[in-house]
């Protein structure tokens, strides 16, 4: 089978197979180069995605935490409007009670019936205060983990960015040395850049004589 970027017959040594859509690459067409840097990355070449499947993989991701914000905002929403709900229910008890005090005074051969049902509407009334309680501390919960998950997703994302950077439209030389061309760049923009590990080229088909993107 040929390789998925060049078009090229591929040896089963020089050879990486996407897990997910099944394509054969040569690892040099690849990110990865070689298979030593594979393995220095902690990879498996029987569970690697090529950067076309990466890309997918990582956008449905992304979809699906956002999915799950809106739907932990909706749920927010609809608990504060079932609290004001109960809220309203409990006052009207609670004005309900107030009278039947009142007519209590006045009406002492109704004392009894009147005691029973003020019993029944206060017990109510507690029952509804019990609910407000355990809706309040759902919202409290939903608040928690609502903060959390946009602490953790902020967090990646800044780790992203603060860890990967692409370079493009660079004149390719021989013998060149990528870690010294990125901080030759840095020192004329002028930019204060963290200690790098590694850089590789990343080959780009395009219809000009331009270059790879560093």
């Amino acid at each position: 089978m040929p390789c998925g970027i060049c078009d090229k017959n591929i040896s089963p040594q020089k050879k990486l197979v996407c897990s997910k859509c099944n394509y054969e690459f040569h690892v040099n067409c690849t990110s990865i180069k070689s298979m030593a840097n594979l393995k220095d990355l902690g990879l498996d070449d029987e569970c690697w995605n090529c950067d076309t499947c990466f890309d997918k993989i990582h956008k449905n991701v992304t979809s699906r935490k956002k999915n799950n914000l809106f739907k932990a905002d909706e749920d927010f929403t609809d608990l504060k409007s079932e609290i004001y709900n109960l809220t309203q229910n409990v006052k009207k008890l609670t004005d309900t009670v107030g009278s039947l005090k009142d007519s209590v005074s006045f009406c002492s051969s109704k004392i009894d019936d009147f005691s029973i049902e003020l019993n029944k509407l206060i017990k109510n009334a507690s029952e509804q205060g019990g609910k407000i309680n355990i809706l309040e501390n759902k919202i409290l919960n939903s608040e928690n983990e609502l903060f959390s998950f946009k602490t953790h997703s902020n967090s990646i994302e800044q780790q992203k960015l603060q860890s990967t950077c692409k370079i493009d439209r660079i004149p390719k030389t021989n013998n060149e040395n990528l870690l010294e061309i990125i901080s030759s760049i840095s020192n004329k923009l002028n930019i204060k850049m963290a200690m790098m590990t590694y850089a590789i080229f990343l080959e780009i088909k395009i219809n000009t004589k331009g270059r790879e993107k560093l």
